[in-house]
This record gives structure tokens, C-alpha cells and sequence, in this order.
């Protein structure tokens, strides 16, 4: 008996939705609201605390539509995604063996290559150090024979494997990176700031005054 995949049914067209529909002709009144008030009194003030209360109340009922939407989505491509990452474990493995063994072959013949170059590189080296000591005419020296460069590909009917060069990179001093290769970590900064901290070089601290708005029941 085949096994058949699961399915999962979703909203995908918020547009469509009468309630999201509702949620926007609210959010454009209120948006007029917002542009043709006038603020010149206490008066005003409680008039745009009321419709303040308003928006927020419509903000978190929009957001929640939006998760209403988003998170079974969200939660679906998560599952997937697990579960591909544990059924490709294998063939990722095996793509890592068996390019490390073919890379560690070629260092290993061309380590053998330089090697047998320094040895012949030494014998000459010796016979014309031992000529030089009798006075003499050089004499051969029976030489290693070295191994033939491996190809550059390998082509089979299947396909070819090549190697290139790529240029890398790790911190070994992070003291000595220049300033333009750093970046802010915000989110620490943020978190240091909020604590209290006094100062931070290079970095200014400054306070900035917000509104709050705290609906009742909320």
C-alpha cells in the first residue's frame, strides 16, 4: 500500500477575508481620524487617548488575523523543513566522506610530487658537491622518476569533478580588524542601555520620550 503525504489546508488570501476587510475600512477611519484632529487642549488630549485606545485594540486584533494566517503556514514549512534536514543526514554525509577523501588523495600525491622533487634537487645537489671535492666532471646520478601530475578533472559518463581554489577567511586577532569590517551588536547594546549602563564608548546615550497607551481590560 503506497503511503500518501499528508495534508494541510490554509488560509492564503487575506484580501478575500470579510473580517480583515472590516479591520481595514476601521483602520483607514481612524487614519482620517488621526490627520484631522487637532490637539489644543486636555480636552483633545482625552478625545485622542480614547481614539489611541482604539487603534491599539485594532492593532492586536489585526495582528492576531495575521497569525491567524501565517503561523499554521509557518509551523508547516518548520515540520518540513525538520524533516528533510533528518532525511538528507545520509547523502549529506556521504557527499562530505567522499569529497574530503578525494581532496586528501590529491594533497597526499601532490605532497608525494614535491617530495620526490626534493630528493632529486638533493642528488644533484650531492653528486655536484662530490665532483667539486675530486675535481672532477659531474657524473650522473640515477634519479627518481616523478609521478605525473593528476588531471585537473575527472570526467566520467556520469559526470566531472574539478578542483578551484576559494579564498576564505577567520579572525586571529579581532583587536587588529578595522573598524569598517565590525558591526554593532544592537541587540546587546539595547540590552545594556535598558540596564542602565552609564556609557559606552564611542556610542551615545540619550533618552527620547514616548507615548504609552493602556487600554482598559486589556
Amino acid at each position: 500500500m503506497t503511503e500518501q503525504a499528508e495534508t494541510t489546508a490554509v488560509k492564503v488570501n487575506p484580501g478575500a477575508d470579510t473580517v480583515v476587510k472590516a479591520f481595514y475600512e476601521e483602520a483607514l477611519n481612524l487614519e482620517l481620524s488621526a490627520t484631522d484632529r487637532i490637539i489644543l487642549s486636555l480636552a483633545d488630549m482625552a478625545a485622542a487617548t480614547e481614539t489611541l485606545t482604539m487603534i491599539q485594540a485594532l492593532k492586536r486584533a489585526m495582528e492576531g488575523k495575521r497569525k491567524e494566517y501565517v503561523s499554521p503556514l509557518q509551523n508547516h514549512v518548520k515540520a518540513v523543513n525538520d524533516t528533510f534536514k533528518g532525511l538528507m543526514e545520509p547523502v549529506e554525509e556521504a557527499d562530505r566522506i567522499l569529497r574530503g577523501k578525494m581532496l586528501a588523495f590529491q594533497e597526499a600525491e601532490m605532497k608525494k610530487r614535491i617530495e620526490q622533487e626534493r630528493i632529486n634537487r638533493l642528488r644533484r645537489e650531492a653528486a655536484e658537491a662530490e665532483a667539486a671535492l675530486k675535481d672532477e666532471p659531474v657524473e650522473p646520478v640515477e634519479l627518481i622518476k616523478p609521478d605525473l601530475p593528476l588531471p585537473s578533472r575527472v570526467v566520467t559518463e556520469g559526470g566531472t569533478t574539478g578542483t578551484r581554489t576559494i579564498r576564505k577567511w577567520r579572525v586571529l586577532d579581532i583587536r587588529q580588524v578595522p573598524a569598517e569590517y565590525l558591526i554593532v551588536d544592537n541587540g546587546r547594546v539595547t540590552k545594556a542601555v535598558k540596564a542602565g549602563i552609564g556609557a559606552i564608548p564611542g556610542i551615545e546615550i540619550y533618552e527620547e520620550k514616548v507615548l504609552t497607551v493602556e487600554a482598559r481590560g486589556a
